[in-house]
């Protein structure tokens, strides 16, 4: 789910296609869905959930899983 999130950090936006990863990070409250596209749900998200937190918090979790 990160990984999905930060594409749509680096794209601004990407189409919402309704897989479960995409429902399941719109449940966070991170994202939104607006005309089919799903993107960040505003500024301070943004910032504060930026590239550096995602890849900073997904080594862990992507080390464990191999």
């Amino acid at each position: 789910m990160l990984k999905l999130y930060l594409e749509i950090l680096r794209n601004g936006e990407i189409t919402d296609d309704g897989s479960l990863d995409q429902i399941e990070l719109r449940l966070t409250g991170l994202v939104v869905e607006d005309r089919q596209k799903l993107k960040v749900y505003n500024k301070i998200y943004r910032n504060v959930f930026n590239e550096t937190w995602v890849t900073t918090d997904e080594r862990p979790v992507h080390s464990s899983w191999n």
